[in-house]
């Protein structure tokens, strides 16, 4: 079934909706804001490979927009990127392992993707980005850095997903 695309309001829609069409998904950037880091996001993954989005937090912005993209040429060759298996498709040298994005952290953190699929009717996949030493940001050991920029949104509450001061942050920019 096909689901019918929502109707443009202005360019950033437009752009949005034209990129889907034309390349298979469009990457959001949300730029660092009030101390919490950057984050990317993919539109059009699921409606045109059936393939869950992807979203990375805490890199540069354009780092992050070509990791994704490279996650979007891979899907769109064919491939399936499946939840705690280690990819080094995405940063060389690295591996990255991806997690599923819990609905309840869609509207925060991929609100144009829920605007694009008109709800919460999507999967997304976090990509996980180690520290120098191939620690991932939930280990105990991991970098401090590495731990405050990139939250965990497969878990359930606030505390657990360390969002309390990203949340915080977005509402004072409302």
């Amino acid at each position: 079934m096909t689901r019918s695309l929502p109707t443009p309001e202005d360019a950033s829609d437009r752009k949005l909706l034209t990129d889907v069409a034309n390349v298979g998904w469009h990457v959001v950037k949300v730029p660092e804001a009030d101390g919490t880091p950057s984050w990317c996001f993919t539109v059009g993954l699921q409606h045109n490979f059936d393939h869950p989005e992807f979203v990375i937090f805490g890199l540069p912005l354009t780092i992050a927009h070509v990791l994704l993209n490279i996650g979007g040429e891979a899907v769109k060759a064919g491939r399936s990127f499946h939840t705690d298996v280690p990819y080094d498709d995405f940063l060389e040298g690295f591996s990255c392992v991806l997690r599923p994005v819990a609905v309840r952290w869609q509207q925060p953190f991929l609100g144009y993707a829920r605007w694009f699929y008109r709800g919460a009717g999507f999967a997304a996949l976090q990509v996980f980005w180690p520290d120098s030493h191939g620690v991932m940001p939930w280990g105990y050991t991991a970098d401090d850095c590495i731990r405050s920029s990139q939250p965990l949104l497969y878990e359930p509450t606030v505390e657990l997903a360390r969002v309390a001061r990203r949340l915080a942050s977005m509402e004072g920019s409302a």
